[in-house]
């Protein structure tokens, strides 16, 4: 399958950036390595490695060392951290090196090797990992040739018969080496490439690379993947880094694009994707999740990056680079779950059914309202009124003091309007959440316009269906001097009812109205709901035992979804 987009790009490996091929594929970024134009892009500049001396080529080493067997002295993946192989001295020279390295009781040498007479090569160091014995002698490099073991030559020895002399020399081996420095290209190339991309618990990975593929390109796998900016790095000025970070957050492939317009370009092209395959993914969580969630299956899923709750705003500061930077620092990623009735927040991609049972946190979808907003604006609010109304024939409203809007024209084509929009550069909105300690607002950030109106159309259907799904919501309250305890019930189809908790059966009704019948709703912001209902003149008063948000923002659901019902019937 052709690339949907092509580029040469940088890729940030140890605190070094190095120049590669990015393609974007259906179901990962593709990083290649052209080890003819291998450039290393430091703090002090470009240090480029290719071409052939000594008639040995870095291209045919390559190809011969791709078939060999890894063997790691040490006992430790590939994975682990390895030593700079740009820590190579200069000034290195080479002539034959003896090195004694003290190999400690427990594990090995601490490198890996490749080579030997099968495929005409000599036993090269492949890799160093930090802080075993062979890095330990300071000694050592990556691309050294090692001639003998405690002795025995290893000049014409295979790599097997090189991997049982080594394992055998003791706990002091003495290794006469010399520096090949032909190789290092090559080396420098695995070594990068085994910093680059991962495996999927759990899921299906990428397709597999053809053998050819396999020594100068991996993939990163965009399933469930966070792509962000400014999240591990210092502030990006020129704002041209993009973060792409498994679903673990364990590895992480950062990208460097030549400007700022090509990484937007390459952002929301990795996005597009990335959305994508999170929601074929769905299939997949839902057969984990079985019946674990009792909210129902998720049908929507992804990560946002939240605001931290008593962040300063970045608004009251003047500056434009430093905004930025507050900005930055404020932000966390966070996987959310939308299913069929509640929101689900996690610290890291759930891949288990245990995992999926334990969310941070949980929210019913019915005491949810989404704001489009800027980050700056503030959450607090007394009270909240809403009304609907049949204003005439064919037309309905929905008014609300703040926040989301839906309003049924004459036409009948349902819109949604929404206050405070925020600037492009945020892709920013926020969920207000009715609590029994009053409302809780949470800022969320997307990376594209794209994924933040996706989110927006899930946050706000979504307890529009969910409304639809359960039909009754109840509310423990009192009322009256004499505090009669008493249950309110909003229903999707008959409106709002009181009754009493004690009593004759019969003679527990108090009231019911229907939502058309509603002509004001507010609150203290502490414990009181006040409902004004239409013929009548007093407004009945309902201690709701706690904030009485979580009442007020269902009140709201109800009544919004009920208005798109009527919207989509007429």
């Amino acid at each position: 399958m052709a690339a949907r987009r092509t580029g040469v790009v940088e890729v940030r490996v140890h605190s070094r950036w190095y120049k590669v091929i990015a393609s974007l594929e259906h179901d990962a970024l593709l990083i290649t390595v052209d080890e003819n134009n291998f450039d290393c892009v430091g703090i002090t500049g470009v240090h480029s490695s290719n071409g052939m001396n000594n008639g040995i080529s870095t291209n045919s080493f390559g190809a011969a060392a791709a078939a060999d067997i890894n063997s790691n002295m040490s006992g430790v993946d590939d994975s682990c951290q390895l030593k700079e192989i740009t820590s190579i001295p200069d000034t290195l020279s080479n002539g034959k090196r003896r090195v004694r390295i003290h190999k400690p009781d427990s594990g090995g040498l601490g490198i890996s090797i490749k080579g030997g007479r099968e495929n005409k090569m000599p036993i090269i160091i492949s890799k160093i990992f930090k802080g075993q014995a062979a890095d330990l002698t300071e000694q050592l490099y990556v691309g050294d040739a090692i001639l003998s073991v405690n002795g025995e030559s290893l000049r014409d020895a295979s790599h097997d018969e090189a991997v049982k002399a080594l394992k055998k020399a003791g706990k002091v081996v003495d290794v006469e080496v010399k520096f090949v420095k032909e190789v290092t290209p090559y080396f420098r190339k695995v070594s990068l490439l085994s910093e680059i991309g991962w495996q999927l618990e759990g899921m299906a990975n990428p397709e597999p690379l053809s053998t050819a593929d396999c020594a100068s390109s991996r993939r990163v796998p965009l399933t469930l993947a966070l792509i962000v900016r400014n999240l591990s790095l210092p502030l990006d000025a020129e704002n041209r880094v993009i973060e792409i970070h498994s679903p673990d957050r364990r590895h992480t492939c950062i990208l460097r694009c030549s400007d700022s317009h090509q990484a937007a370009l390459w952002l929301r092209a990795i996005n597009a994707v990335a959305s994508d395959l999170n929601q074929k993914a769905l299939d997949d969580t839902n057969s984990i999740t079985g019946d674990v969630l009792d909210s129902g299956r998720v049908v929507y899923m992804g990560w946002l990056c939240e605001r931290e709750p008593k962040a300063p705003s970045a608004l009251q500061v003047s500056d434009t680079a430093e905004r930025q930077c507050l900005m930055d620092r404020v932000w966390n990623p966070v996987f959310v779950a939308l299913t069929g009735s509640e929101l689900l927040f996690y610290d890291l991609v759930p891949w288990t059914r245990e995992a999926w049972a334990v969310p941070v946190t949980s929210k019913p979808l019915y005491v949810i309202r989404v704001v489009a907003n800027s980050i700056g604006r503030s959450s607090s609010r007394a009270g909240s009124t809403h009304s609907l109304s049949r204003n005439s024939p064919g037309r309905y409203s929905l008014s609300s003091g703040r926040g989301c809007s839906l309003e049924r024209s004459s036409s009948g084509v349902s819109a949604l309007g929404v206050a405070g929009l925020c600037s492009p550069e945020e892709f920013c909105f926020s969920i207000r959440i009715g609590t029994p300690k009053g409302v809780e607002q949470r800022v969320l950030r997307c990376e594209t316009a794209s994924s933040r109106s996706a989110w927006l159309r899930a946050l706000i259907q979504g307890p529009h269906d969910c409304v639809a799904s359960i039909k009754t919501v109840k509310f423990e309250c009192s009322v009256g001097a004499s505090a009669m305890e008493c249950i309110l019930t909003v229903h999707l189809d008959d409106g709002l009812s009181l009754e009493r908790v004690d009593g004759v059966k019969d003679e527990r009704h108090l009231w019911s109205h229907s939502f058309e019948d509603i002509e004001k709703s507010g609150d203290d912001g502490q414990r009181l709901l006040f409902l004004k209902f239409k013929r009548e003149d007093i407004p009945r008063e309902l201690d709701m035992l706690g904030s009485p948000k979580p009442a007020v923002f269902t009140l709201h659901t109800f009544l919004s979804a009920k208005l798109a019902r009527l919207g989509l019937a007429a």
